[in-house]
């Protein structure tokens, strides 16, 4: 039974690892085609050739245009039309590059910082705009990656603490964090 279960979690995982190799592979035929002049991938709905302004990548890794899907979520369909797989509108991944007509539309953090981290600078500053008494942990699988957000957070202004040190020094630092109305954010 144990086994089973190991084997059920690799399949899963080998299943999630080939979805996101299909995704890159449709992105990548879609970006080769539009760079290379060569002809480029049909959307399976319009059957017109796609551009990476044009195109939308669904999770499933089936790419189409934007506005053909769009238009399928318009119409009450939430599904893929080729394999039929659920999605949103928030989960189709536009390939549209926003630095082609030199007003990038991109922030200096996201240049700086990269998107991700970015994303957490926004987020915690929103949270903070909503609520200014309002505290926020950032939780960080990593050490040397906990190192580049602690960098960031402080490089975009946000005050912040990190949980370091042994049991003792981290209780401390945990009851000051909830104690004190400074900083509000616990980088862990």
């Amino acid at each position: 039974a144990a086994q089973l279960g190991r084997c059920a979690t690799l399949l899963a995982k080998l299943l999630s690892a080939t979805r996101s190799l299909c995704f890159f592979e449709t992105t990548l035929s879609v970006l080769r085609g539009a760079d290379a002049g060569c002809d480029a991938p049909e959307c399976p709905v319009c059957l017109d050739g796609m551009t990476p302004e044009t195109t939308a990548v669904l999770p499933c890794a089936h790419a189409f245009h934007m506005s053909c899907v769009l238009h399928l979520l318009a119409s009450g369909s939430h599904t893929c039309p080729t394999c039929r797989a659920p999605f949103k509108k928030s989960d189709a991944a536009s390939l549209e590059n926003p630095a082609v007509d030199g007003s990038s539309g991109i922030s200096e953090e996201v240049e700086r910082f990269g998107s991700k981290l970015a994303k957490i600078g926004e987020t915690l500053r929103a949270i903070q705009r909503k609520d200014p008494q309002a505290k926020a942990i950032v939780f960080v699988q990593w050490k040397q990656l906990e190192a580049l957000v602690g960098e960031a957070l402080e490089e975009m202004g946000i005050e912040h603490v990190r949980l370091k040190g042994a049991t003792v020094q981290r209780s401390r630092l945990i009851a000051s964090f909830q104690e004190e109305p400074m900083p509000r954010v616990l980088l862990q």
